[in-house]
């Protein structure tokens, strides 16, 4: 849960972060950073998006507009004019070598940086909520149709989302190379702004992984230091219980800490249930 909700500071934890799911095999865990800048465009709006799942090193995993940026949505391709890709330079692999990974946890946040005297207009975090929803072709009106979006306005503290895992699917171990310009369903997670053209921000996107061999080419890159992974289906599920309560733009300490009351409440009264319930009592006949 840590990981989920303060990913930036779960960079310093002790150990890196797993799924604590029933595939509960040795893994190698690791996590990859890109920070960056951004600027709003001609027509006032401006966006960073990421694809959660590109994992690769061939790929660009981010893009984000400039001032000369001319659009009014979120439709990072290559053609546009006024778009920057970045691709994850500490991903130690390419795509046609790439191992079986999952991701743990993932956060997207931005911060304005420009002039005080321009400062203005609205941070708007989205993120996708299963399988087949996408941010990409969205706008502000559509995403602000979204119940579970806040629209921010734009000082100078972080404002972004974290991924949220609602479907099976993500925690399976895939050679995933899902590139944000790819449209249909890669764009995940996005900050979208409105403001003066040519205003400014700062981008911080933090992700932990998962990696096990995959043994289908043998070219692969062979994943280091391979560390014991935990299984706890009961506190996963208090995790996730809590998770569906958050709106996409609930992230950071203050969350995290109400994170932790409402597993201890939801722990002790499973355990008071259980003890008003008695022992069990077996009969001989």
């Amino acid at each position: 849960m840590r990981a989920l909700l303060d990913p930036w500071g779960s960079l310093t934890a002790d150990e890196m972060p797993c799924i604590p799911d029933l595939n509960a095999q040795p893994s190698f865990k690791f996590a990859t950073r890109m920070r960056g800048t951004f600027a709003v465009g001609t027509n006032n709006f401006g966006y960073v998006a990421l694809s959660p799942f590109c994992i690769t090193l061939s790929s660009a995993a981010l893009a984000c507009t400039g001032p000369t940026f001319t659009g009014t949505g979120v439709n990072p391709q290559t053609d546009t004019v006024g778009m920057t890709f970045v691709v994850d330079g500490q991903i130690p692999w390419i795509t046609t070598n790439a191992p079986l990974t999952r991701l743990v946890a993932c956060g997207l946040r931005v911060r304005y940086n420009g002039t005080e005297l321009n400062r203005g207009g609205d941070v708007i975090p989205a993120r996708a909520l299963n399988f087949t929803d996408v941010i990409d072709g969205s706008t502000t009106a559509t995403i602000m149709s979204r119940q579970d979006v806040v629209a921010r306005q734009c000082d100078r503290k972080w404002h972004g989302c974290v991924w949220n895992q609602t479907y099976p699917a993500v925690s399976q171990y895939v050679t995933n190379q899902n590139p944000v310009n790819a449209g249909g369903v890669s764009t995940k997670m996005a900050v979208l702004v409105t403001g003066t053209a040519g205003n400014t921000y700062s981008y911080d996107v933090v992700r932990f992984y998962e990696v096990v061999p995959n043994d289908s080419n043998g070219t692969t890159y062979s994943p280091q230091g391979l560390s014991k992974s935990s299984s706890d289906a009961d506190g996963l599920g208090y995790v996730k219980d809590f998770l569906g309560t958050l709106g996409a733009s609930d992230i950071g300490q203050t969350v995290l800490q109400q994170g932790f009351s409402y597993i201890k409440g939801a722990a002790a009264a499973a355990a008071a249930s259980y003890m008003q319930q008695g022992p069990l009592r077996v009969g001989w006949h």
